[in-house]
């Protein structure tokens, strides 16, 4: 049994190493140091991205943090919407709202603001906006069509969900 294990467990890999090289990876761009934030706003409009739903919590909207990235894509020329009713281990509930808010403003990307919970949310509204239900998405290769530009700004280290593509979103019901 334990041979069947360690053989399945390698050709699986071996079948994503595969299929990882004819899927497109995702373009990663970092801006760091004194005027980061301004530098990524202002690149988030050059792109032409002028609609930007940013997904965050309550404590940094609170903190006058979630105020310094609206004025930084104000001054840019873009438009923002906040979605922060982001909560410790997002829900699927939480990713639906955000898509719902998404789609009611004619977003046309999102940036994720905090640390791995909004990040998390936020991969799941740029991917839901484009592919249907974060329900459906559940899984490996699931994302069928391109997500919605998604960006992001840490406030915390540890997560590691801002260098990864995998999101934890869990089922509440």
């Amino acid at each position: 049994m334990k041979l069947l294990n360690t053989l399945y467990n390698k050709t699986y890999l071996l079948a994503l190493r595969l299929v990882s090289k004819f899927v497109s990876k995702p373009n990663q761009i970092s801006f760091v140091g004194s005027g980061s934030l301004e530098q990524l706003c202002a690149h988030i409009t050059r792109m032409g991205l002028t609609n930007v739903l940013v997904v965050t919590d309550k404590p940094l909207v609170d903190l006058g943090i979630a105020r310094r990235v609206v004025d930084g894509i104000e001054a840019s020329g873009g438009q923002v919407v906040i979605y922060d009713d982001v909560l410790p281990d997002p829900t699927t509930a939480m990713v639906d709202a955000g898509v719902q808010k998404f789609n009611a403003n004619n977003c046309d990307a999102v940036l994720a603001l905090g640390g791995g919970s909004s990040i998390d949310t936020a991969k799941g509204v740029a991917a839901a906006a484009t592919n249907g239900d974060i329900a459906s998405l559940v899984g490996v290769m699931k994302v069928k069509n391109k997500v919605a530009p998604l960006f992001a700004i840490p406030t915390t280290s540890g997560t590691g969900s801002e260098v990864s593509v995998a999101a934890v979103i869990s089922d509440a019901q």
